[in-house]
């Protein structure tokens, strides 16, 4: 060990050297070591994680929609293999429905009450695995937390919940189709007042869909009733309804950037577009 004062050459592990008396090994700040100026093996050779964007408090949230799909772009990549994985998943559960079904119903036409059950019971799995599950994945990468493959199978328990707070949405699109029918009724005999109700009947129903857009996000990071979903969705959402509407519209340009790439960029830009959705939740998710 070479001296830093006088360059003499002392036995390594000397704490002092030998020709001038320098301390060459100090002791630790306050006694402690300091471990704060290392990385782990691992740190290190870990690729850097996608860095969230910052927003503002969480009464006034301004989120910039252009940071969000980037960020979703860059935990994508980071866990690309996790999402085909996934993909995976998702058609062999529907090869296996397509399987029982044929077995079930024989190839005949028709619906039977074994093919109705069995159409059920596979819909409310992939409710809750490719919904839920699939949610609690985005979440968790839009929170920076380790993901695993098993994640999706972790939500069996929120099943009814979820259902329970579909249906409570899906009452409310009931006098809007009405209104849907009577302007299709009043479209044959006054264009103009037909044409405006349908116009009407289109924007509520987008508006609908944007203020409860995040019940099933709710379901599984709070946990929360079917009716506390619901309204969560809805306080959460509110003044958010033009900002949501452009940040769908670039997730619409995603996914069809992503079609035009012979269908192969999908495996892309599905999952770039459900993280941003995840962080986009989890920003407005301050409001509650």
């Amino acid at each position: 060990m070479k001296c830093p004062k006088c360059g003499y050459d002392n036995k390594d592990g000397a704490e002092h050297c030998d020709l001038c008396k320098e301390i060459l090994v100090k002791p630790p700040e306050y006694g402690r070591p300091r471990t704060d100026l290392y990385q782990s093996r691992q740190e290190m050779s870990a690729p850097p994680r996608p860095s969230r964007p910052v927003s503002s408090s969480a009464g006034n949230v301004n989120i910039d929609n252009m940071e969000a799909i980037k960020f979703g772009w860059e935990a994508m990549k980071e866990h690309l293999w996790l999402f085909i994985g996934i993909g995976a998943a998702a058609a062999g559960i529907y090869g296996i429905e397509w399987f029982i079904q044929l077995i079930v119903t024989g190839g005949a036409k028709g619906h039977s009450f074994g093919s109705v059950f069995i159409s059920l019971a596979f819909g409310y799995l992939n409710a809750v695995i490719f919904t839920l599950g699939y949610n609690k994945v985005c979440i968790k990468m839009a929170d920076g937390e380790e993901t695993e493959f098993s994640d999706l199978f972790s939500c069996f328990h929120l099943g009814g919940r979820f259902i329970l707070s579909s249906l409570i949405m899906g009452l409310m699109f009931v006098p809007i189709v009405v209104v849907m029918g009577i302007s299709a009724v009043i479209l044959k005999k006054a264009l103009i007042l037909g044409i405006f109700g349908m116009i009407a009947a289109i924007v509520a129903i987008s508006i609908i869909i944007m203020r409860f857009i995040f019940i099933s996000y709710l379901v599984v990071d709070k946990e929360m009733d079917a009716m506390d979903c619901v309204k969560g969705s809805w306080n959460m959402t509110k003044g958010a309804v033009w900002d949501l509407s452009i940040f769908f519209s670039l997730q619409c340009l995603v996914i069809i950037a992503g079609a035009l790439c012979l269908g192969v960029g999908l495996i892309a830009a599905i999952p770039t577009t459900s993280i941003a959705t995840a962080y986009y939740y989890r920003q407005l998710s301050k409001r509650i």
